[in-house]
């Protein structure tokens, strides 16, 4: 297995950009408990592919979460950490997506993110500080201000906003591809390896028995709540 520093030359070799330092990185990791996803954007390219379905999603995306999910598990006393996904819209790919994934909480048509963040922080016993996020635009910053650890898939045709990110300190890691180009594998991938146990989390997976069948029993127990952000409040919903 890589060492830290073998997998920080890897990464910077392949085009991600490590905003913070490696050690103050790997510190941040240490306390994160949960993890955010914007959709648009991060699970795709941002694309509709219709109005009333919302966008898709890669299956290379959702093993890699799966995975992340499962590395945490290992090396936090076998806690499963909350899950959840924030998005300005409609989105129902992701809603159904969040219930394959056992995902804690889906909040959706949520102008200003940071209501849900709190709300996520409440139901899940977590501090913002412990959090981390995955998000690529505007909309997303006022999250990313506020989280512990900060992943950014930037688009190629927006190299002012992917600087101003940057100067802000408003990003931890930086990924070398886009949401369409599997950002999240990249990152989840980085995470695992950073936590020292990628080795052991694959081995887990393809034997399918003991550490992960345990660990899969718990994710099935979680099934996700789903709120709308309507007339200044969060209203909670049936999917």
């Amino acid at each position: 297995m890589p060492t830290a520093q073998e997998i920080y030359s890897i990464y910077e070799e392949m085009g991600g950009v490590f905003n913070t330092p490696l050690s103050v990185l790997q510190k941040k990791l240490e306390g994160i408990k949960a993890f955010i996803f914007d959709w648009d954007g991060v699970f795709n390219g941002g694309r509709k592919i219709a109005s009333d379905l919302g966008s898709d999603f890669s299956e290379s995306d959702s093993m890699g979460l799966n995975m992340l999910r499962f590395s945490m598990w290992l090396n936090n006393g076998k806690n499963i950490p909350p899950f959840a996904v924030i998005t300005g819209e409609n989105n129902t790919s992701s809603f159904g997506f969040s219930k394959r994934e056992s995902f804690n909480q889906v909040y959706y048509k949520v102008p200003d993110k940071r209501t849900a963040l709190q709300d996520f922080c409440y139901k899940n016993g977590v501090e913002e500080k412990e959090v981390a996020f995955f998000f690529d635009d505007i909309l997303d910053l006022n999250t990313a201000k506020s989280v512990g650890l900060r992943c950014f898939l930037p688009r190629k045709n927006a190299p002012l906003f992917n600087s101003y990110v940057q100067q802000q300190e408003l990003v931890d890691y930086q990924a070398s591809v886009d949401g369409q180009s599997n950002g999240i594998r990249e990152i989840c991938e980085l995470l695992i390896g950073l936590q020292n146990n990628f080795e052991s989390v694959v081995q887990k997976r393809m034997q399918f028995e003991g550490d992960y069948k345990d660990y899969l029993d718990t994710r099935k127990s979680v099934s996700p709540e789903f709120f709308r952000y309507q007339e200044g409040i969060l209203v909670k919903e049936h999917k």
